[in-house]
């Protein structure tokens, strides 16, 4: 499965397109998924946490995969790249570490780990 929040629909369609070319299904997310468990929101089950999230939060655009072999994940991002759009800074697969973290949390370990590399 692929979890993403994009900006703009041209994005969206290539990532559904290409999601399903290597078999997966996607969810698209958005500001009300942000206190969701990443497990809840990977196995469809309503699990959330009570966090306080910033008022004028704005969500980056993020890809997250989920249950994706190595080879499936270089394939859609050599897809992706080949669609000449402009690159999804954030991604992440799901790990044990992470699948209990919610959607807010790993959108903001994604975006300090970002800094830290870009510095």
């Amino acid at each position: 499965m692929i979890i993403f929040h994009l900006c703009t629909e041209k994005k969206e369609k290539e990532v559904e397109r290409i999601a399903g070319e290597i078999g997966h299904g996607i969810l698209k997310t958005g500001y009300g998924d942000l206190n969701k468990v990443l497990l809840g929101l990977c196995e469809n089950k309503s699990l959330h946490k009570d966090i306080k999230l910033p008022l004028l939060y704005n969500m980056p655009e993020v890809l997250i995969f989920y249950k994706t072999e190595d080879e499936e994940l270089d394939r859609f991002l050599d897809m992706y790249r080949e669609t000449g759009l402009e690159g999804i800074k954030l991604k992440s697969i799901i790990t044990p570490t992470n699948i209990n973290w919610t959607l807010y949390e790993l959108i903001e370990e994604l975006k300090k780990e970002s800094a830290f590399i870009t510095q």
